[in-house]
């Protein structure tokens, strides 16, 4: 069901979240079994994302469904530190839209009690190495909304709220053209800078 409204698009890209047991989870689905039932609910219009790129009109998109520990029954879960560092690393350099399920520390992740729970090594990687158009993300539903650093405008596309309940619009941004490659050379530069934050708030019912 989760793919469904996707498949109504040309082009679909969908990655997991903390709730897809189906993918990976001690006491679910085994990963590879859990990754081929989700690519096959994509049908034809939809790609699954799990650690892996897509290409969409010259633009890189690469989606990572991983997130530091929130609970002991959520799926994709590492230690903060080291562990998460390392999936960050295996991030390709020169992608355009990164697709992840946590936040960047600071970005989109107030929590109801106050707290934040960001990722410091997402922070990290987007802001010294990646440098991407996009982060879109979720996780945490309480602070759904957009901002920009001025490099990467940072997204948290969250459609239900704190109760589960799916109280918002989706969020809808345009992507940046890409320029025509130079003699072969790969893509070329964007065409534009991301938007300010202002102009990224998604709409409310």
């Amino acid at each position: 069901r989760a793919c469904a409204p996707l498949r109504k698009h040309a082009h679909g890209r969908a990655h997991a979240g903390r709730c897809m047991h189906v993918c990976m989870h001690p006491a679910s689905t085994p990963p590879r079994q859990g990754q081929a039932i989700l690519a096959e609910a994509g049908g034809e219009t939809v790609e699954y994302l799990e650690e892996a790129e897509a290409m969409f009109r010259g633009l890189r998109l690469f989606g990572c469904p991983w997130q530091p520990e929130f609970g002991e029954r959520w799926a994709f879960g590492l230690p903060r530190g080291p562990a998460m560092a390392e999936r960050w690393a295996a991030v390709p350099a020169g992608v355009d839209v990164l697709l992840t399920h946590s936040p960047p520390l600071g970005r989109g992740d107030l929590c109801n009690h106050g707290g934040r729970a960001g990722c410091a090594d997402l922070l990290a990687a987007v802001q010294a190495r990646l440098r991407p158009a996009f982060c879109v993300f979720g996780h945490i539903h309480e602070d759904a909304g957009a901002s920009s650093d001025g490099v990467t405008s940072y997204l948290n596309a969250s459609s239900c709220d704190f109760a589960y309940k799916c109280t918002r619009h989706p969020l809808v941004f345009d992507l940046p053209e890409r320029a025509p490659p130079d003699q072969g050379q790969g893509p070329g530069p964007l065409r534009d800078v991301p938007p300010a934050a202002s102009e990224l708030q998604g709409p409310q019912p």
